[in-house]
């Protein structure tokens, strides 16, 4: 049944019936109502091609990942991808994907928004920032937020969370001396934040000696015993491994003697997770693919979400590689 065939049967105007079923304020609730279960009972179901054109929009996202050359594993992205894509059916949308470099992904996506191609760009771990006022439409971004301030809209992983998280428990279970082991990312700032707030409570609290250092995984395993740390949070599984694979060497039983943290940055049962070996903070990145669609909807939609949370936390699952400090 088509539109047409709808008005004849309910004796209403076609821009009725189309007004009624598009949720219009001027339409009369018992007509709107009639409307919706005439519709439904037919087995009606709008054009959607029509309604884009009716709407003026798209109801298309160009997707921009410009993946790091030097980086060899994208599995977070790549994940996210999929969650994306599975989310967008939900929210109505859906993705045009530009894989580029740099600046060829963002000059693509700027040619689709001045042909009316797409609604909205949206930028996933972005290198290079673009400049909302140059722009046609609306941008959001997923991902490698920036420590400082931006104009664009942001979500991420709250990373300050995940390190204060890892080293509240780690103060929690008796350990003193924490080492960050750094990446040399951006977001290293996040995690020293994180952890010198956890050091900040409990130092207030507990008459002890509390430290954070900011070390290399390779760090110098040979110095004296009493100014070892006790335990690492790493900010991926890969140096969390090499940690591991140091402290072994030196006879360090890892769960008794060293505890390490890791953040899972691929957000997927990892073997080590799977066997409740590796202690991690995980995100949820289904719950970051549709915080990421709500964003961009309150951008498309006039009267969309007027506040969205642009940070989703990380669960901290507890396995072998964390114990209570031992005491001598």
């Amino acid at each position: 049944m088509n539109l047409k065939e709808l008005s004849n049967l309910l004796g209403l105007s076609q821009t009725t019936i189309s007004r009624a079923l598009n949720g219009y304020p001027e339409v009369a609730e018992p007509t709107r109502l009639r409307v919706m279960q005439a519709a439904s009972a037919a087995g009606y179901r709008p054009s959607q091609h029509a309604r884009r054109l009716a709407g003026g929009r798209a109801d298309a996202v160009g997707l921009i990942w410009s993946p790091d050359p030097e980086q060899s594993d994208h599995g977070l992205e790549t994940v996210l991808l999929r969650s994306l894509v599975t989310a967008g059916s939900v929210y109505g949308l859906h993705f045009v994907l530009i894989v580029s470099g740099r600046d060829g992904g963002l000059r693509e996506a700027r040619k689709l928004s001045l042909r009316g191609m797409i609604d909205a760009a949206l930028l996933l771990n972005p290198q290079d920032l673009p400049v909302p006022g140059d722009w046609p439409v609306p941008i959001a971004c997923v991902g490698r937020r920036p420590v400082l301030g931006t104009e664009l809209l942001w979500v991420d992983i709250d990373h300050e969370q995940t390190a204060y998280a890892a080293a509240k428990f780690l103060f929690q279970i008796g350990h003193r001396r924490l080492v960050l082991v750094d990446d040399k990312s951006d977001r290293m700032q996040l995690y020293l934040a994180g952890a010198r707030r956890a050091l900040a409570h409990f130092g207030a609290t507990r008459n002890a000696s509390f430290s954070i250092e900011l070390e290399p995984a390779r760090r110098n395993w040979d110095a004296a015993t009493h100014e070892q740390p006790t335990c690492f949070f790493c900010p991926n599984n890969a140096l969390a491994r090499e940690v591991e694979m140091h402290a072994s060497k030196h006879r360090m039983s890892i769960g008794e003697d060293v505890s390490i943290i890791a953040y899972d940055e691929s957000g997927k049962m990892s073997a080590e997770m799977a066997n409740h070996s590796l202690t991690v903070c995980r995100p949820n990145i289904e719950v970051l693919a549709r915080r990421t669609l709500e964003a961009v909807r309150s951008l498309i939609e006039p009267g969309g979400a007027a506040s969205i949370d642009p940070l989703i936390q990380s669960e901290l699952v507890v396995g072998l590689s964390t114990g209570a400090m031992r005491v001598c």
